[in-house]
């Protein structure tokens, strides 16, 4: 670990942000002093590019993110897509025939966006059960009448497919099920959601080919994470960093683990892995 720190990619959920979705102080003072040094710092997570503006301004120097689990790593000020590893139309038609067997709410991410049906929508609370995770849909998902009409009308890969249900017992039964799609990766952030990218894309190859591309050697990467979707990111890293509130799975490819996502984990990791 005697490399200095170039990039820093933070999930945020969990990680980034405390339980009330904020940054706490001690972490946007990190943040700074890293945008001060010339450390580049950005979320990595599953949400959208346009899932987090809020987030986006409290962190100095904001420039660039992986979002979509790494099926985009997206450039703010240039507003342009950077990298991409996407789901093809055709493989993203075939897994909506395949939800159409559960009772599921499928969503869609593609052009930096996150769809929905209208259908869906103004059935939201049967699928979620945190009053911020429906407010937070409701507000940045955009309605279609109809999901497969609007990916061969949209006629772009997809970054992502969501997968929310109700009955929690579905999420083993479907991750089962989606076995049989050899181009798919299979990950989740919530317990009642699986996400579905295409089978190269993850948070560590996003990483690591977006630090190639600003000539930025693995060793002098680090990120933190705590879910599942983390895993990847945090192994591949210089630096993997676990939370103290991570799933088990995470903790066992962390480097080290510092402080919960209540407890300013991330400003603690910075400190002393980067700020030094």
């Amino acid at each position: 670990m005697n490399n200095p720190i170039k990039l820093i990619a933070l999930d945020l959920d969990g990680t980034l942000l405390n339980n009330k979705k904020q940054i706490t102080p001690r972490t946007q003072e990190a943040l700074r002093r890293c945008h001060e040094r010339g450390i580049l710092c950005m979320p990595a997570t599953g949400r959208p590019a346009t899932g987090f503006p809020d987030i986006a301004a409290q962190m100095p120097g904001f420039r660039y993110a992986l979002t979509s689990n790494g099926a985009l790593v997206y450039d703010y000020t240039d507003k342009c897509a950077v990298y991409e590893d996407l789901l093809s139309i055709e493989h993203t038609l075939e897994i909506l025939e395949f939800a159409k067997n559960y009772d599921v709410m499928t969503d869609i991410y593609t052009n930096g966006n996150g769809y929905s049906t209208r259908a869906n929508l103004a059935n939201v609370g049967h699928y979620f059960f945190a009053p911020g995770m429906i407010e937070y849909v409701l507000k940045t998902r955009i309605p279609v009448d109809d999901m497969r009409e609007f990916v061969l009308a949209n006629n772009r890969p997809v970054e992502k497919i969501v997968l929310f249900f109700g009955d929690l017992s579905l999420q083993a039964i479907l991750e089962k099920d989606l076995k049989r799609f050899p181009y798919l990766r299979v990950t989740d952030a919530l317990e009642n959601n699986l996400e579905l990218n295409n089978v190269t894309a993850n948070k560590g190859a996003s990483l690591l080919r977006f630090g190639e591309m600003m000539g930025i050697r693995r060793e002098e990467t680090m990120a933190c994470g705590d879910g599942r979707n983390d895993c990847d990111m945090v192994a591949a890293a210089g630096i993997g960093v676990g939370m103290e509130n991570a799933c088990d799975e995470l903790k066992v490819v962390a480097d080290v683990i510092t402080t919960s996502n209540e407890d300013d984990g991330v400003a603690r990791a910075i400190e002393k892995y980067a700020l030094v």
